[in-house]
């Protein structure tokens, strides 16, 4: 048995969406809809160029209808930097201070023309943005049956102490079902192991470890924590260990901490590949709204 608890920050995530709408006032606005030049789309549209932001749309009474662009220009170079894409010109004009003076370089029917553009405020509530919650924590509650009919928990920090645990730390029996094998070697509820063979036992991660080598028919002396004093039992193991549970714990990338149970391993896995695919994700998600028709910056 266990449980599983996904907890995000909620001040965290409030302050960044705080952030976002704070930083969409600061930043700048063309007033154009825009769109990828790619060779295709160059071939297509009889373009003589092929790169750079295709103007699909203009605002009226924007920044960019006050400047003189119009539709089917390209915009190569925004304020000293080159575009080669949408997401290029995306990135430059929002991050230019609204009031800013922008020299805005355009291929026009094949010519390369110059524009002068004030940039306006950001008029959207706010713009595109993927963030991962920051300060993720996933947090699990160690309770795990069946091993050879014990059900077992980590122990906390203020068990250990009352137990009088060296070190403070083991795995707590909380129920020994009758008949099984740990019931037989003599372990009882409230047990705490803190050695396994020759394995210091500090967590039930350690246990699968400790007995992962070991075959059906098996013995292996078990050291315990009973009412304050050390006892040692033999303790058989059976053919009934499921091969797949093996208890991982680790890091996730992004400050995300994890901690899992057998079970969780699959789950485990798959958030872990989850959040390395973020970043390109996110760039990829960026990358295909500045394609759509009519996406306005």
């Amino acid at each position: 048995m266990f449980v599983c608890m996904l907890a995000f920050t909620a001040e965290a995530a409030q302050n960044d969406t705080k952030e976002r709408r704070s930083s969409s006032k600061k930043q700048g606005w063309l007033g154009v809809g825009i769109q990828d030049v790619t060779p295709k789309f160059a071939r297509d549209h009889e373009l003589k160029i092929k790169e750079g932001a295709y103007v699909n749309e203009v605002v009226e009474e924007s920044p960019a209808d006050s400047a003189g662009l119009k539709e089917e220009d390209v915009i190569v170079e925004f304020n000293g930097k080159k575009i080669e894409a949408a997401e290029d010109l995306t990135e430059a004009v929002t991050g230019t201070k609204p009031g800013t003076k922008a020299t805005v370089k355009i291929n026009r029917n094949g010519e390369n023309k110059s524009l002068t553009v004030i940039v306006g405020k950001n008029r959207m509530r706010m713009p595109f943005a993927f963030a991962a919650p920051r300060a993720a924590r996933v947090l699990v509650n160690m309770s795990e049956r069946d091993i050879e009919g014990m059900e077992l928990m980590d122990l906390p920090k203020q068990l250990g102490e009352y137990f009088e645990v060296p070190g403070g730390k083991g795995v707590l029996v909380t129920e020994v079902e009758k008949d099984e094998n740990a019931a037989k070697s003599g372990m009882k509820a409230g047990d705490i192991i803190i050695k396994i063979g020759d394995e210091t036992i500090n967590n039930i991660g350690d246990i699968h470890d400790a007995l992962s080598d070991l075959e059906e028919g098996d013995k292996v002396n078990v050291e315990l924590i009973r009412k304050g004093k050390k006892n040692t039992v033999s303790l058989e193991i059976s053919d009934e260990r499921d091969d797949d549970e093996y208890y991982w714990q680790g890091h996730m990338p992004g400050n995300f901490n994890f901690h899992f149970e057998p079970q969780m391993e699959k789950l485990q896995k798959e958030l872990e590949l989850r959040m390395q695919e973020l970043p390109r994700k996110h760039k990829e998600l960026r990358r295909v709204e500045s394609t759509l028709p009519g996406k306005e910056i």
